[in-house]
């Protein structure tokens, strides 16, 4: 596989471009404005909790979207290194050393970071964390920062399970799964593009994976796409349009 030509034929195929402005959004290649799917998804979630971690450590990024600004934190260091945007940083974040030592781990070679992907007859839109080359295959990868202790654990309302809604029916309500779906729609999107996928095959890519990485302080694991979700793209690409 030539990465190189890999790498051009991301840039040159994007579906459009991410906005970053006071109100971020999404522009397809011919100027839409694509409305992002992370609050939509929301929808199919139960309103089930689940109880904190009392072992999960303590991060140094307190307060109302901590969470959010060290996942976006680790995004812009990927994006110095990886797509060779800026000014490389000086010293990474722990997370960032800890997303580079996974891919490497399971043989992925990033390629580039943040790659838009969109339907615009849907006008629904969102980024690839992180796109990699494994052998003969693309890896599209989701990144979450956190989650140990709560990723598998299944909502509970008034002590009962949940399960989530929409074509998502039969799937247990868990972080993992609601991220699971985030990844297949992402997917769907990404291999609805035939012209991509052509010009990627003439490439060398023969397939295109997709898979979730969590990553924390200590430790990293990837959770695949099954097929079960894949298979679920396009029902949630309808679904989130219609939100």
């Amino acid at each position: 596989m030539r990465t190189a030509a890999v790498k051009r034929v991301l840039k040159s195929r994007a579906d459009g471009t991410f906005v970053s402005c006071k109100v971020p959004h999404f522009l397809s290649s011919s100027g839409v404005k694509l409305r992002g799917i992370t609050s939509r998804l929301e929808k199919l979630n139960s309103s089930g909790s689940v109880s904190p971690n009392a072992t999960q450590k303590r991060t140094a990024w307190k307060g109302k979207g901590g969470g959010r600004k060290r996942g976006s934190a680790v995004d812009r260091q990927l994006q110095k290194i990886i797509n060779g945007e800026g000014t490389p940083p000086a010293r990474l974040f722990v997370l960032t050393r800890r997303t580079l030592e996974a891919l490497s781990m399971h043989a992925m070679k990033p390629v580039l970071c943040q790659v838009v992907v969109a339907d615009e007859r849907l006008r629904i839109g969102t980024a690839v964390d992180v796109v990699c080359v494994r052998g003969d295959s693309l890896i599209l990868v989701e990144l979450k920062c956190g989650y140990e202790g709560v990723r598998d654990t299944v909502h509970k309302r008034a002590g009962r399970p949940q399960r989530m809604g929409g074509p998502l029916a039969r799937a247990w309500d868990t972080n993992s799964n609601r991220h699971l779906a985030q990844m297949a729609l992402t997917h769907h999107l990404f291999v609805s593009n035939a012209a991509r996928v052509a010009a990627l095959k003439a490439a060398g890519v023969e397939r295109t994976d997709a898979c979730l990485l969590y990553i924390n302080d200590t430790e990293s694991s990837m959770y695949e796409l099954p097929t079960w979700w894949a298979t679920r793209g396009g029902a949630l690409a309808k679904y989130v349009a219609s939100c």
